[in-house]
């Protein structure tokens, strides 16, 4: 498998490991072993392997500069709202992870002296919804046999952080007019 690429080479030992396991059983042995396995898998795991590949997609495409066109209030903005509502659905380290190298290369466009602006703009928008500490303690209650009683998206969360997020947005316009940004 020399040149191949590395997706390839892992799915092709996933397949050969299931079939090695198959080895021998009967058809019916076979299908009860598939949801076995499937409930093995971990799957939120999976969930942030995609969460990495959809945000270099974004990157690599320069989704976010085309939409906001490069003036740094509107990038700002669309920065926290996105990373408050991706937080809220999903744990915020791993989504702040994966949004460092976006944020890196907005440099280039909205110029390496305002890219304070958006990492504030990111940390506030990812910091005040999600929690890593919620999420761990939902999984482990989950397979423990006890569904958390709140989850990440708790209905009554929601209009609190919108309004946390409102609040944020008088103070981010009055730093981006002090500090000159385009766009507003």
């Amino acid at each position: 498998m020399h040149g191949a690429a590395h997706a390839t080479i892992a799915m092709f030992g996933a397949a050969l490991s299931l079939l090695m396991r198959a080895a021998g059983h009967d058809a019916e042995h076979q299908a009860e072993q598939v949801p076995k396995r499937c409930a093995e898998v971990e799957w939120v795991a999976i969930f942030f392997v995609g969460l990495f590949v959809v945000v270099a997609g974004v990157e690599k495409a320069g989704a976010l500069v085309s939409f906001t066109g490069g003036a740094l209030a509107l990038t700002a903005y669309v920065i926290l709202w996105t990373s408050a509502i991706v937080s809220a659905v999903v744990d915020n380290l791993p989504f702040v992870a994966t949004m460092i190298p976006v944020i890196q290369n907005l440099g280039s466009v909205v110029g390496p002296e305002n890219l304070g602006t958006l990492w504030w703009s990111l940390a506030q928008g990812a910091c005040l919804v999600g929690a890593s500490a919620n999420l761990v303690v939902a999984g482990f209650a989950e397979r423990a046999g006890t569904p958390h009683p709140v989850s990440p998206l708790h209905a009554g969360r929601l209009p609190v952080d919108a309004g946390q997020h409102r609040r944020v947005q008088p103070v981010r316009r009055l730093a981006l007019s002090v500090k000159g940004g385009r766009g507003e």
